[in-house]
């Protein structure tokens, strides 16, 4: 019997063009990819994959399959949406995707006062940029909400929100209290992890001033800005970006004045354009759009 989670687990593969990776947007394990698509194509009596090694790529089979799995897909989210109208038993569950500072500082309080009298449930992954446009490329969530620059024509993009970038030391830190663009490469720095949005944005910006990471003193990198913050905290010597939003009520940590340098972005809202959104995700984007008035944009 082919379910749901089968035919997800099928598009992905081919989506990410990896088990492995399918694998972790999924939140199973690669032998239960592998035994889900196995299944499939028993059920089906013919092979969706041309293996070779460890890489593989559809058979004529496979490729039918990936033709039709999006009416497939989209027919069963419409039965489950029919189903939970119809149940009184069954909470309606809002299905997103956001990157760290959204997810850890901008989109809660939004959440909290959406939700009120309302009997839902949340559903959301938080992670870097590059693995919220993963999950919205592969339509495995709704939409997604990212501080990073994105560009890709499958999906809509629409701004929402300005967001500041703050340099930051510890509150009893010898640094001084402004540096210059100059000054940035004298002190250890720590930054996050490949694939985050305020990593790429911030070295976009250095480098209209020739400074590069390759030249900095890379002390640490990071995959959390509450841990980099907690990290500069107790490491004097050592400063880094965060969000200002992530700092303004925080007794730790300095933000420094920059001389020569301003870093702002945008949160944006990522809709796949070929997807069609349920009632209640449409009804939490008109919210969302509506609790702050949208920027143009640039």
């Amino acid at each position: 019997m082919v379910d749901y989670n089968t035919l997800k687990a099928f598009k992905l593969v081919v989506d990410l063009k990896s088990f492995s990776a399918a694998a972790k947007v999924l939140n199973v394990s690669q032998p239960a990819i592998t035994n889900r698509i196995k299944s499939l194509e028993r059920f089906l009596g013919a092979p969706l994959f041309v293996r070779k090694g460890k890489s593989f790529t559809l058979s004529s089979y496979g490729e039918i399959l990936y033709r039709e799995i999006d009416i497939a897909i989209e027919s069963l989210d419409r039965i489950k949406n029919l189903m939970i109208k119809l149940s009184k038993n069954t909470r309606e569950k809002l299905r997103f995707a956001a990157s760290t500072t959204v997810g850890n500082w901008f989109i809660p309080g939004i959440i909290q006062s959406f939700i009120q009298n309302k009997d839902i449930s949340i559903e959301m992954l938080i992670g870097n940029t590059e693995e919220v446009v993963q999950n919205i490329l592969s339509r495995y969530f709704d939409f997604g909400i990212v501080e990073g620059k994105v560009e890709d024509e499958a999906l809509s993009i629409i701004p929402i929100k300005e967001d500041k970038l703050v340099l930051i030391k510890a509150k009893e830190s010898p640094i001084p209290d402004i540096l210059s663009i100059e000054d940035l490469l004298k002190y250890p720095i720590v930054v996050r992890e490949r694939g985050s949005g305020t990593r790429n944005l911030i070295e976009e910006i250095l480098s209209k001033f020739n400074i590069t990471f390759s030249n900095m003193k890379i002390f640490a990198e990071i995959g959390n800005t509450t841990s980099i913050i907690n990290f500069v905290s107790k490491n004097p010597n050592v400063i880094a970006f965060v969000p200002e939003v992530a700092v303004k009520d925080d007794s730790t940590v300095q933000i420094i004045k920059t001389k020569d340098i301003q870093i702002t972005r945008k949160f944006s809202l990522l809709i796949h354009k070929d997807c069609s959104l349920n009632m209640l995700a449409r009804e939490f984007i008109g919210y969302l759009l509506n609790f702050q008035q949208p920027i143009q944009q640039s």
